[in-house]
């Protein structure tokens, strides 16, 4: 028989099943699904127009309001039931057929709301047991991974269809139940084995990244219509990393390891797409402490990695474990409001021995030539290096650096590291060690400084300070400095330091007086181990017609590695520096009064010198003007004026 007789022969035999489906043939329809699974060209417009048809809107069953509960007096019948499992051969031809998926499309389209409908009647049928069709009873325990592969499919086949299916409220609840579905937890690793990997994180972050169509303003708005979602969202999160490393227990072998590294990176992207848009999931996900859970949890993963992979497999693991280490470090400086305790928050869960892990095999990728070189998987490193050294500046996250028994541990292999990395790895060591030290120096209950700046009691070891307690924004070690300041500047900052504490505190971005506190002490530490290179700096690039106590040392500790610059102070100071200024301009009488003495000799007469030093505080950066005074050991800290720009 021709190739011509036998398509024709073909088409006969589907247009007859065809019609048999209408006329209510169930297992017409079976024979129609085993034909196109055999062969995708046995499909047809006919056979899409059947399938859509029964999968139809209005012949799904209708939500009622709660959209946690689905009418159970309309469950789809057995045609839907199947035309559901033919989807997955159908889009398969589709994409064998560009012609058909054309004329496809627009049924796909209109099909949309009832298959995700049908699906999760199917999932989750309103009974608590079984669902019957026609007598026959089709068991519930279909896994939500084999569904959410089909509707991937749905978003992978065609740009056009893919808007129309993450904007869908219909879908965007189904998505929903399935991530929040309490057994999924045990029935997600059936999915490794496949090459699609986490087909329902995908589909999660695929909504939550469509901006064009705003479909995550609908999942958002399908989240907030049951509150109980936003609770369950970050606790099946996290049940899902933490059976990562359960997954991984259970088995002697790790050939599935570069699967669980998969989705556990998945699983952290989510996170970041969940909670940078969504205020009320960001907070529920840091009541869970969410990222000291992930830390823990990728912790353990890689070290049991690390340890069971065969030499062979290292290169690919090493690089499995960058990517959700840097998206880890990404997530905790998203949003400036909370950055520097997401550090700490990192740091109690193990992220330090995993990032030391990390450091230490990152030289493989050097060794590696082909694919599996270094790439951009190296850059990732040096990143997250380069974030925790930013942000660990501040007196929480050097607490945690102490409880880790950091200046203990033994750097060993993690500093053998390839040139390109080991800069901002020794870089690290070096300025933590320098903080803690820092820290061990103060005293341990309250805080010790005063914001009388003509106060010489030099780091008032022996008086806790106390706050103005009309703005909370100063804090004074005496009655006596409290008064002074008063007559002289405080009077007239009081109303306007008082609105901006308000502000800043409601939304948790206030510089509280114990890290400036601490700060004040690190500057001190910093600058009395550096002077003579900023005076012989200073020399050479100023000669002797400017004193060195009209120059200003100004020392950023946001880069990797600590810089400074040198520079005279003019009287126009204020005016040249006054990106310093924004939204404090009621300090810069006091300022430009205490840079007035300073520069006319008054202060240096006394052996005072003025450093400038920046540090980032999430996405701000803080400027601390600080007064130091010469000590037998050195220089001491008596004074620190802070400035938010």
């Amino acid at each position: 028989m021709s190739g011509s007789r036998q398509q024709q022969r073909r088409k006969g035999i589907t247009d007859q099943l065809v019609a048999a489906v209408n006329g209510g043939s169930v297992d017409s329809l079976r024979r129609l699904q085993g034909m196109i699974e055999r062969d995708p060209s046995d499909c047809t417009l006919e056979v899409i127009q059947l399938v859509t048809t029964h999968l139809g809107a209005d012949q799904a069953a209708a939500p009622k309001n709660d959209p946690s509960r689905r009418d159970s007096r309309h469950p789809p019948c057995e045609i839907c039931f199947v035309c559901v499992e033919m989807l997955s051969p159908i889009i398969s031809a589709l994409h064998r057929d560009k012609l058909l998926k054309e004329s496809a499309l627009n049924l796909l389209t209109l099909a949309i709301d009832g298959v995700c409908l049908s699906i999760d009647h199917l999932l989750f049928p309103s009974d608590d047991g079984n669902l019957a069709i026609q007598g026959r009873v089709v068991s519930r325990k279909l896994s939500p991974f084999q569904h959410s592969r089909t509707l991937l499919a749905l978003l992978e086949l065609d740009p056009s269809l893919a808007k129309f299916v993450v904007s869908s409220p219909a879908f965007c609840d189904l998505l929903i139940r399935m991530w929040t579905f309490s057994d999924e937890r045990n029935r997600v690793w059936a999915d490794l084995a496949d090459t699609t990997g986490c087909s329902l994180s995908t589909l999660m972050s695929r909504s939550l990244l469509d901006s064009e169509e705003h479909s995550s303003d609908v999942l958002f708005q399908r989240i907030s219509v049951r509150k109980a979602h936003a609770v369950d969202f970050p606790k099946k999160t996290i049940a899902r990393a933490t059976s990562a490393y359960e997954y991984l227990l259970e088995r002697s072998d790790f050939s599935r390891a570069d699967r669980v590294m998969a989705f556990f990176s998945q699983l952290i992207i989510v996170v970041r797409d969940l909670i940078s848009d969504n205020d009320e999931l960001r907070r529920e996900f840091l009541d869970y402490n969410y990222l000291k859970k992930l830390a823990t949890a990728l912790n353990a993963i890689t070290l049991h990695i690390s340890t069971r992979i065969r030499p062979g497999e290292q290169v690919a693991s090493v690089r499995e474990f960058i990517v959700p280490v840097y998206t880890l470090s990404r997530l905790a400086c998203l949003g400036s409001v909370r950055v520097v305790r997401n550090w700490r928050d990192l740091l109690s869960g193990g992220y330090l021995p995993l990032l030391m892990r990390i450091m230490g095999k990152v030289s493989l990728l050097f060794e590696t030539r082909g694919p599996f070189g270094e790439g951009r998987h190296v850059p990732m490193a040096r990143g997250a290096v380069e974030m925790l050294v930013c942000h660990s500046a501040y007196p929480i996250v050097v607490a945690e650096l102490i409880e880790l028994d950091f200046l203990g541990l033994k750097t060993g292999d993690y500093a053998r590291c390839h040139p390109a990395l080991d800069p901002a790895w020794r870089h690290f060591w070096e300025c933590n060690t320098y903080r803690i030290e820092a820290l061990n120096s103060m005293p341990k209950d309250g805080v010790h400084i005063c914001d009388n700046y003509t106060c010489t009691h030099r780091y008032h070891a022996t008086q806790v300070s106390k706050e103005c307690s009309g703005c909370y924004s100063v804090v004074y070690c005496s009655p006596e400095c409290q008064s002074e300041d008063w007559e002289k500047w405080h009077r007239h900052e009081c109303s306007k330091a008082r609105a901006d504490h308000s502000r800043l505190k409601s939304c948790d971005e206030w510089y509280s007086h114990q890290n400036r506190a601490y700060h004040l002490a690190y500057v001190q530490l910093m600058y009395t181990n550096l002077v003579g290179l900023y005076e012989g700096d200073a020399k050479r690039r100023f000669g002797p017609s400017v004193p060195f106590h009209q120059v200003m040392p100004t020392m950023d500790f946001r880069a990797v590695i600590t810089t400074y610059n040198l520079k005279p102070i003019g009287p126009d100071f204020i005016q040249v520096e006054r990106e310093t200024w924004v939204g404090q301009k009621y300090l810069e009488p006091r300022m430009q009064a205490f840079l007035d003495e300073y520069r006319s000799g008054a202060l240096a007469a006394r052996g005072a010198r003025l450093v400038k030093a920046k540090f980032r505080m999430g996405d701000q950066l803080m400027t601390l003007f600080v007064k130091l005074e010469r000590a037998r050991e050195g220089y001491v800290s008596t004074y620190g004026l802070v400035c938010y720009a």
